[in-house]
């Protein structure tokens, strides 16, 4: 069976609990069953809104940094009265939407989980 697991936050990028718990659910899943995760990853220069794959174990790995206004990986230097905002206007995000609904397109698991934390 093929699983996919979505999440904002993924190795190396462990903030909170989700992340953690989200890793062992992969780890354990990909003895048993083909998994895909799909997670963000820090901006790295305009290729980073493009999907990339990576293997980790049995693990298949797409990771892309969303055209957000606000990013939990820079959520130290943001303040917090700006989180009601980004929730506000991030609440449906059309770019992260077409990237994964193109993965989805792709590699059309069987089931798909998704997982949400807000670790900012």
């Amino acid at each position: 069976m093929k699983l996919c697991q979505i999440t904002n936050l993924y190795d190396p990028w462990i903030i909170g609990g989700t992340e953690r718990y989200v890793e062992r659910i992969v780890n354990e899943l990909s003895k048993d069953h083909d998994v895909v995760l799909i997670t963000t990853e820090p901006f790295n220069g305009l290729g980073s809104f493009n999907p990339k794959v990576e293997h980790k174990d049995n693990i298949k790995i797409y990771r892309f940094f969303p055209i957000n206004v606000y990013h939990t990986y820079y959520a130290k230097s943001n303040p917090d009265a700006i989180k009601p905002i980004w929730h506000g206007i991030d609440l449906w995000n059309p770019h992260s939407f077409y990237i994964v609904k193109k993965i989805l397109e792709k590699e059309k698991p069987n089931i798909c989980l998704l997982y949400t934390s807000d670790a900012a």
